[in-house]
C-alpha cells in the first residue's frame, strides 16, 4: 500500500467507517443500506453538479446557496469517482479553497468550540488535553496523521487533486475573493441569488507563529500551498505567547481561481 493509498484508507474508516475488505463504490452502498445518504446528493444528480465541499472553506454557504442545504457530506473527489464514474465524468464539478493557515486555525477554533457531531468534540478533546495555545497544538499535536484523522485538518489537495497534483474539479474559486469570484459559477449554474453577506463572522487575527511552526504548518501543507498558489506567511520574529498577529501576505492578490493545469 502507497503513503497516499494508506492515507485514503485511514480517512475513509475513520470518517466514514467503510469495511475495508470491499472495494470503495461496494462500501459506500453497503453503507447507504443503513439509512445514511447517497454520496450523490438528490439535488446534485437533478442539476448535474457536483461540488465539493472542503471543510472550513466557506461551503455550507455555498451548499446553501446552490441545493438548499449545508448537508452534502465531506467527501474527496475520489469517492464521487469511484461509487459512479459516469457521473464523475459528466457531471460539472467544482469546490472553494482558502488559505492554509488561515484556514487551520479556523478548523483548530471550530472543535475547541464543540463543532458538529461527536467527533468534532473528541478532536477538540484531544487538543485541549495536549495544548495549550494555537501555537503549542501546531508545535506539539499536528501532524500527518492527525490531519488525516480529523475531516478538518485534511490537507485540501487530498480532496481536489491526484497524487500527481492534477486538479480533479473544472473550477476552484478562493474563499479569499467570494462573493464576485463566485459569480461565473454562479451563472453557469442559473442561481441569481447572490453570496453577498455570506459568512464571514470569524475575524479572530491568526496568534503569532514561531519560524518551527510556520515551518511545520508549511510543510503538511506544503502542496496545498503550491496548488493553489497561496504564499507561505513569514514570521515577524520569535513568538513569545503575547499573542500578537502574525504578519500575513495578502492570499487574494494572487488570483480568485486555481489553475486546472497545475504544476
Amino acid at each position: 500500500m502507497t503513503p497516499s493509498q494508506f492515507r485514503q484508507a485511514s480517512f475513509l474508516r475513520h470518517r466514514y467507517r467503510l469495511p475495508r475488505f470491499l472495494p470503495l463504490g461496494w462500501s459506500l452502498r453497503v453503507r447507504e443500506r443503513t439509512g445514511i445518504a447517497s454520496v450523490y446528493h438528490p439535488r446534485s444528480v437533478a442539476k448535474k453538479v457536483i461540488f465539493i465541499h472542503v471543510p472550513k472553506a466557506a461551503g455550507s454557504s455555498i451548499g446553501r446557496l446552490v441545493f438548499g442545504t449545508d448537508i452534502i457530506g465531506h467527501y474527496p473527489y475520489f469517492v464521487y469517482q469511484r461509487y459512479d464514474p459516469l457521473r464523475f465524468e459528466d457531471y460539472y464539478k467544482f469546490s472553494l479553497v482558502r488559505s492554509p493557515l488561515t484556514r487551520l486555525f479556523s478548523a483548530y477554533r471550530y472543535v475547541l468550540s464543540g463543532g458538529k457531531g461527536r467527533a468534532d468534540a473528541k478532536c477538540g478533546d484531544v487538543i485541549r488535553a495536549a495544548s495549550g495555545s494555537f501555537e503549542d497544538f501546531v508545535c506539539n499535536v499536528l501532524d500527518q496523521a492527525f490531519a488525516y484523522r480529523w475531516v478538518h485538518f485534511v490537507p485540501q489537495s487530498f480532496f481536489l487533486c491526484t497524487d500527481a497534483d492534477k486538479l480533479m474539479v473544472d473550477d476552484v474559486v478562493k474563499v479569499e475573493s467570494l462573493p464576485d469570484g463566485f459569480e461565473p459559477i454562479g451563472k453557469r449554474l442559473g442561481i441569481s441569488a447572490s453570496l453577498h453577506g455570506f459568512n464571514r463572522q470569524d475575524t479572530t487575527p491568526i496568534p503569532e507563529l514561531g519560524a518551527h511552526a510556520l515551518a511545520k504548518v508549511h510543510s503538511i501543507y506544503r502542496r496545498d500551498y503550491r496548488n493553489f498558489g497561496y504564499p507561505q506567511e513569514r514570521a515577524t520574529g520569535t513568538s513569545n505567547g503575547t499573542g500578537n498577529s502574525l504578519g500575513l501576505s495578502n492570499p487574494s492578490s494572487h488570483g480568485s481561481a486555481a489553475s486546472k493545469s497545475l504544476s
